[in-house]
């Protein structure tokens, strides 16, 4: 108790000093707050975009298939699957996809791209992709033939023209 007496006297006798401290903490303390929100942010951010625009929530994979991402290695009873999501009442939405890496060539070069073929039906119940298409139309459903370029793509001159799916 005489240490808290001696601090608090300590503190009163120079009051310049005692409100410069005060306020250097005050200070500081702010700084890592505000500085802890913004990382929480761009984190939660990050997780957001990465959800809702490609990864989902839960994923389905053939086993195998992210040590050795093949398009050899994927799911044999799909539409089982499908029916057995379709009928799980605490899902906010499914998709099916497949993914594979493709090289994409233009009049001026190739270039490496990822491709991700999906259900346009069931696609905007996971993610919104749709939102961010920029210039022509997401795809309608039973359209099997549509290709969506992404605009760095585009910039390297590949447009919707050149894709031929075989």
């Amino acid at each position: 108790m005489e240490f808290f007496k001696i601090a608090w006297r300590n503190l009163g006798r120079n009051i310049r000093r005692t409100i410069i401290i005060i306020s250097a903490i005050t200070l500081g303390i702010w700084g890592a707050l505000v500085t802890m929100a913004i990382y929480n942010a761009f984190g939660v951010q990050m997780v957001n975009s990465f959800i809702y625009t490609d990864l989902g929530h839960i994923q389905i994979h053939a086993k195998g298939y992210q040590k050795n991402p093949s398009l050899r290695l994927c799911i044999t009873d799909g539409q089982e699957v499908l029916q057995k999501l379709k009928h799980a009442g605490h899902l906010a939405g499914y998709a099916p996809r497949i993914n594979a890496f493709a090289l994409a060539q233009s009049a001026r070069g190739a270039q490496g791209v990822y491709l991700t073929g999906i259900d346009p039906a069931l696609e905007p119940t996971v993610t919104r992709i749709r939102e961010f298409v920029k210039s022509g139309n997401f795809f309608e459903s039973g359209d099997e033939s549509s290709v969506l370029v992404g605009k760095a793509l585009a910039k390297g001159g590949v447009e919707c023209a050149d894709f031929r799916l075989n």
